[in-house]
């Protein structure tokens, strides 16, 4: 967990046998994902002992009273403490804490000093999921497409941004057809584009799914979000009006490029290099 450094590899069983053991044998495809996320809980309770829930509640703990983020080392790094009006505790999911401390939605929020929980076992984020809150602060992924941190006007000037273009978003979503929604967005800086997600089942979470033997059909809802603020967004809007031809080049590769930085497999990578290749030589 986030709190003590402690993760699966330390533990008895690496390859979390029991975690593979009870998504294969249980009826998991007749409940929900928060569902499933208490049940996994309990299960980790039963195998690790109490600490899997003490770990949560001290991590959720530390971020109220000091911080955890940082990308120096694999520990949690003392930042600026939580705000008192803040009613919303942060939390992103990854490998590393470096790799999640480079991802797009984290460098947005970490501009509006905020804190946020860095979570890099499997487990956690479903022990969040299943635990929900905590000191009356409600936990956020960074990831949920509904997380908005934006002012009015910014609300408003985002909307407008995608009614003016809402046929060009339609054709990408349409070009992808494996995204709910395509959108422009105000959350991002520097990046291009990053994945979001609906509802209760975020990325991370149908990785470890797609990691079980059994093909358990649990997807997470992807939204492909282009920073309205990147030249990209202003090529995109050209190319529509002017090379539709071109434009679906784009939109292959930025969603192959959001995928990427998701940590989700892209499974036509000859094609995409191929088309870098032919976008890069003209």
């Amino acid at each position: 967990m986030a709190s003590d450094g402690i993760t699966d590899a330390d533990r008895d069983d690496p390859e979390a046998e029991w975690l593979c053991r009870y998504l294969s044998e249980s009826d998991t495809g007749r409940l929900s994902a928060r569902q499933i996320a208490s049940d996994i809980l309990r299960q980790a309770q039963g195998k690790y002992g109490s600490r899997e829930r003490d770990d949560l509640t001290v991590a959720a703990a530390v971020i109220v009273k000091g911080g955890t983020d940082g990308a120096e080392d694999e520990e949690k790094n003392p930042n600026a403490a939580m705000s008192e009006e803040d009613d919303t505790i942060y939390y992103a999911c990854g490998e590393t804490v470096s790799k999640i401390d480079m991802m797009p939605q984290v460098e947005s929020i970490k501009e509006k000093n905020k804190e946020i929980l860095y979570l890099t076992d499997y487990v956690d984020e479903f022990a969040i999921t299943a635990i929900q809150e905590y000191d009356g602060k409600k936990f956020a992924n960074v990831e949920s497409e509904d997380l908005s941190l934006e002012t009015e006007e910014e609300k408003d000037a985002i909307k407008k941004a995608n009614e003016d273009n809402s046929e060009l978003l339609k054709h990408m979503k349409e070009e992808i057809g494996d995204v709910s929604e395509v959108k422009f967005s105000n959350k991002l800086k520097k990046h291009p584009v990053c994945l979001t997600t609906k509802g209760d089942v975020s990325i991370e979470m149908q990785k470890v799914f797609d990691a079980m033997p059994n093909d358990m059909g649990i997807k997470a809802e992807k939204v492909l979000e282009i920073n309205e603020k990147h030249q990209i967004a202003e090529k995109l809007k050209y190319l529509y009006e002017n090379d539709k031809e071109e434009f679906d080049k784009y939109t292959k590769i930025l969603y192959a490029e959001a995928k990427m930085i998701a940590g989700l497999p892209i499974e036509n990578p000859t094609e995409i290099s191929t088309l870098i290749c032919e976008v890069i030589s003209k």
